[in-house]
């Protein structure tokens, strides 16, 4: 995956032209479906991440798998002794399964928290069929304050999935975390449409929600992340096309810049 900054043409945020107003009527009369604006003004801090250093003490209990750290001790890489199944809440084709499982999120039940260290500080990030047809990839990206972390190598649980969804290995990271001091005010989410204006299409649904992104903004780059980097609140937004193409986008909460995603 690779994140694209869009070029920045268009300004709305900059044009004082286009209000608030404008732009909720623009939503209604483009037919756009979206979630309630918030009214509370947000603050959140810059935070400064580098990577957990995991013991042999942690991964020698884990159970039903065998499990082994890299050299550095900051991945935990394992293979199950049999493979789990995921639940699915519907008998889905194999050609569906990839919008199904994304659109409906794969949860992370009681029958998988119990083989990983702070499943519960993780959240369901992305489901995608692997390149060689070989089977599917499940990312699940890890929260800090309730909030999640964007697709940071350093901060995921990975799992392989066989052609029958079942769960045959998985790879671990985790960040540590710093606070810095000072709390900056945030671009609203009616703002950050204001800036996505010129991506969406008429009759597309929205979904967004806040969290951080990496400043490397470069989620191929493993050591880059590994090593101490500074995590920025990040508005995602989902958009979901009335052709049922979903597109997603992270837009900087404090500065504006916008990145699409990309295979």
């Amino acid at each position: 995956m690779i994140f694209v900054q869009k070029p920045t043409e268009y300004e709305p945020l900059n044009n004082p032209t286009i209000t608030i107003k404008d732009i909720k009527d623009l939503l209604k009369e483009d037919n756009i479906d979206h979630p309630d604006f918030t009214k509370e003004v947000l603050k959140e801090p810059h935070l400064k991440a580098k990577a957990r250093t995991f013991t042999d003490a942690e991964i020698k209990n884990l159970p039903k798998q065998s499990a082994d750290l890299t050299d550095d001790k900051k991945m935990i890489s394992s293979d199950f002794d049999k493979p789990i199944p995921i639940p699915l809440t519907a008998d889905v084709s194999k050609e569906e399964i990839v919008n199904f499982v994304n659109e409906n999120e794969f949860k992370m039940d009681s029958t998988l928290e119990k083989y990983f260290i702070d499943s519960d500080k993780y959240q369901f990030g992305s489901f995608n069929e692997k390149k060689d047809n070989e089977g599917y990839e499940a990312s699940f990206y890890q929260l800090v304050d309730g909030k999640p972390i964007y697709d940071n190598n350093a901060g995921k649980i990975v799992f392989s999935l066989n052609n029958q969804l079942e769960v045959t290995s998985y790879e671990q990271t985790m960040l540590t975390f710093e606070t810095f001091k000072e709390e900056k005010e945030l671009l609203s989410d009616i703002e950050i449409i204001k800036i996505l204006y010129s991506e969406l299409s008429k009759n597309s649904s929205l979904e967004w929600e806040l969290g951080y992104f990496s400043n490397t903004n470069d989620s191929d780059n493993l050591e880059v992340e590994l090593e101490s980097h500074v995590l920025t609140p990040t508005w995602y937004v989902k958009v979901k096309q009335e052709n049922s193409t979903v597109n997603y986008y992270y837009v900087n909460a404090i500065e504006g810049q916008m990145f699409s995603m990309q295979e």
